[in-house]
């Protein structure tokens, strides 16, 4: 049955409008009358405005009152519980090669490297869709070390790096879900140093733009991430090198 809820108003009749042109507001609220004649259980009290006003949550707890007074079963959806903002240590490991090249002349092949890292994720959920969008941060440290086979050159580099992007989560309960991310990226070399076999280096302080994208598992305060970041250039004037690296990242929510 179709609840009766309406606000209008009425015209006070052409003499009075002559004198003052008003109009006034009426409230039709039958459906109080309905909730209290038709949807009563046991010595509830009855309904009233101030307590129900015609809005989706009020009646809805109304509604779901009832039923639980009348001993039926009451299905609730599930929500999520979401932080607008959350904080995360992610440790983790990184998995890169390197190549190097001076144009015309010399190739180096610093191969694979594995190597420890370390970040801080800042999550923030964005206000509309249950929080399942969100903006994120994670400022990361991260180092290479290698070494070419052929001529013993080695190059070393530590690097800060700060992806910023787009998380989008599915949940799967309230304590977990799946989430990928989308990101750019600066990074800032705190040292990067190639030596040649002659004894001679190459270094570099110049910045680059890049890109990431990940997919994860999180539950609880857990969380699990597999980063794929394409390939990058770093020219030095002198030399090109070309950087890419695969992450998994072990999240730990500390807020």
């Amino acid at each position: 049955e179709q609840l009766v809820f309406k606000n209008y108003y009425t015209d006070p009749g052409r003499n009075q409008m002559l004198i003052e042109q008003k109009t006034y507001l009426h409230t039709n609220s039958t459906y109080l009358y309905q909730l209290n004649t038709k949807v009563k259980c046991g010595g509830s009290r009855d309904a009233t405005a101030k307590e129900v006003p015609y809005q989706l949550k009020p009646l809805a707890e109304f509604f779901k009152t009832y039923n639980v007074c009348m001993g039926d079963a009451v299905t609730e959806q599930m929500k999520p519980t979401t932080k607008s903002f959350s904080l995360r240590l992610t440790p983790g490991a990184d998995f890169a090669s390197t190549t190097a090249e001076q144009p015309g002349f010399y190739k180096w092949n610093y191969g694979s490297s594995k190597s420890f890292r370390l970040g801080v994720d800042l999550q923030f959920a964005l206000p509309f869709n249950n929080g399942k969008w969100a903006i994120v941060a994670e400022p990361n440290y991260s180092s290479f070390s290698g070494t070419d086979t052929k001529t013993k050159g080695t190059l070393k580099a530590a690097i800060f790096e700060i992806p910023v992007g787009v998380r989008h989560r599915f949940f799967l309960s309230e304590k977990s879900y799946i989430f990928v991310n989308g990101m750019v990226l600066l990074d800032f070399p705190l040292s990067f140093k190639q030596t040649f076999s002659t004894g001679l280096s190459d270094t570099s302080e110049r910045g680059e733009f890049g890109f990431a994208a990940g997919a994860g598992f999180a539950y609880g305060r857990l969380s699990l991430e597999g980063r794929y970041y394409p390939s990058r250039t770093r020219d030095t004037g002198a030399t090109i090198y070309k950087y890419n690296k695969s992450t998994l990242i072990l999240g730990i929510r500390v807020f």
